[in-house]
């Protein structure tokens, strides 16, 4: 199955389910290198997330994106394509 980062191929399989949160210590890793690392880093640990599809962590990593830049592209697309898997319709949308 193929990850849905912008530009990277997109969609899985529908009805599954994806976690709202991260897992474990890879979560915890990932936070704390966005709060001290570049938007680079936090971009390349996103689509390495996206890639091993941990939503929740990928979600957390996108979000940081858009703190930093409002209008990343990429962050919102993939976002929004997070939210559609999810089934968070009102998000997806808006």
């Amino acid at each position: 199955m193929e990850s849905g980062v912008l530009g990277e191929g997109g969609g899985g399989e529908r009805g599954e389910s994806v976690s709202a949160l991260g897992e474990g210590a890879d979560a915890a890793g990932a936070l704390e290198e966005w709060q001290s690392g570049s938007l680079e880093a936090v971009l390349a640990r996103v689509k390495k997330a996206m890639g091993k599809q941990e939503w929740g962590v990928a979600r957390r990593g996108w979000e940081e994106v858009l703190r930093r830049d409002g209008k990343h592209p990429g962050a919102l697309v993939n976002l929004g394509w997070l939210a559609q898997r999810e089934q968070r319709w009102g998000d997806a949308e808006g």
